[in-house]
């Protein structure tokens, strides 16, 4: 049904497929709000406003208040993550010959502030799709290196990925006769394992493993001719350190995106370990392994004059992401997902952490 023609000044209701069109003007032109014109609307002009307003006391004395759209408003799916690549084997003691040196950690890709590993930068959020499928997958640990094999290696660890973005795996460790494995610029992997001194007698030293800014990771501490012999493996928060009597494995960093701080991607150690990496044992006997869901490296084996000893294996990485509350994570294709989640109710978020897996995801 056609309105009926109504016209004036202010309102124009002179058609029927319109819109009401409303008194407008700039917030130098409002008239003064008074109990004489309560509900009263406008439209307000002003440059980055372009808001309808009405006069209303609101419980006090009147005055112009924008109005409010109603309804639910839409949440954006931007997810926030952490990515840790696989940590690196540790180094095998062998017989009478030195022990082996620690792995390295594993890549450190994040959102949140504070920087990636290797003194990169933060990454940006990811702004995702509902419904559309997302790649994932966490890689394993690299293997200790076997106890009796002469210069073995330990495994390298395996990457991990999040859409578009890889975390590198640490780089293994060697016994004697030879360097860490080496990785980031070399063989594209994420901190170096440490090194070694080259063979009983020698002597020379081995090079440690090397890291990068854009591997997310760091060096391998240096080999040395004397006792301890071995080097600590890459963190992502710091290099290994070099023989002293106490090579650590290199820090690691801190993430607080399931809402505590934890530690990721440490490099094993000879005799200790800082950030999530692996500590060599106290007496005799093969290497300790990583922790799994934090990339950290293996450490290497303590020596024994009669017996040899394999090194640690690398921690497995993680991938984990913090999103809006409102959606809810699929686990589409892919084998081997094992995760779980849990909300921040102080932020109205959700935290789902992924320990194992490949294939595809979805938001709902």
């Amino acid at each position: 049904m056609a309105l009926t023609k109504v016209s004036t000044g202010v309102v124009d209701m002179s058609q029927d497929t319109g819109g009401l069109v409303i008194a407008k003007g700039t917030t130098a032109q409002q008239p003064t709000c008074t109990a004489a014109i309560l509900g009263s609307i406008r439209e307000n002009t002003d440059s980055g406003v372009n808001k309808v307003e009405v006069c209303t006391a609101n419980g006090g004395a009147p005055g112009w208040q924008f109005l409010k759209e109603a309804g639910s408003s839409f949440i954006p799916l931007t997810v926030d993550y952490l990515i840790v690549g696989g940590g690196g084997g540790g180094g095998n003691g062998y017989g009478g010959f030195p022990s082996g040196a620690g792995g390295g950690g594993g890549g450190f890709i994040t959102s949140l502030s504070g920087g990636s590993g290797g003194g990169s930068s933060s990454e940006s959020p990811f702004t995702l799709t509902v419904g559309t499928p997302y790649a994932v997958t966490v890689g394993a640990g690299g293997a200790g290196a076997v106890y009796n094999a002469s210069g073995a290696i330990g495994a390298s660890g395996q990457e991990s990925s999040f859409n578009s973005l890889i975390s590198k795996g640490g780089g293994g460790a060697k016994s004697y006769g030879g360097g860490g494995q080496s990785s980031g610029a070399n063989n594209g992997k994420a901190s170096g394992g440490g090194g070694s001194r080259t063979s009983g007698g020698d002597s020379l030293s081995s090079s440690p493993g090397t890291g990068t800014s854009a591997s997310r990771g760091n060096n391998g501490g240096s080999g040395s001719t004397s006792s301890p012999w071995c080097g600590g493996g890459g963190g992502a928060g710091g290099a290994g350190s070099s023989p002293s009597g106490n090579s650590a494995g290199g820090a690691g960093k801190a993430s607080v995106i399931t809402g505590t701080s934890t530690l990721f991607a440490g490099g094993g150690g000879y005799q200790s370990a800082t950030g999530g990496g692996a500590i060599t044992p106290t007496s005799a006997g093969t290497g300790n392994s990583g922790t799994n869901g934090t990339g950290g490296g293996g450490s290497g084996a303590k020596h024994s004059y009669s017996v040899g000893y394999g090194g640690g294996s690398g921690g497995s990485g993680v991938v984990i992401l913090r999103y809006p509350s409102a959606y809810t994570i699929t686990f589409q294709t892919g084998v081997g997902f094992i995760s779980s989640t849990a909300d921040l109710s102080a932020t109205s978020e959700k935290v789902t952490t992924i320990t194992a897996g490949s294939g595809t995801i979805t938001f709902a």
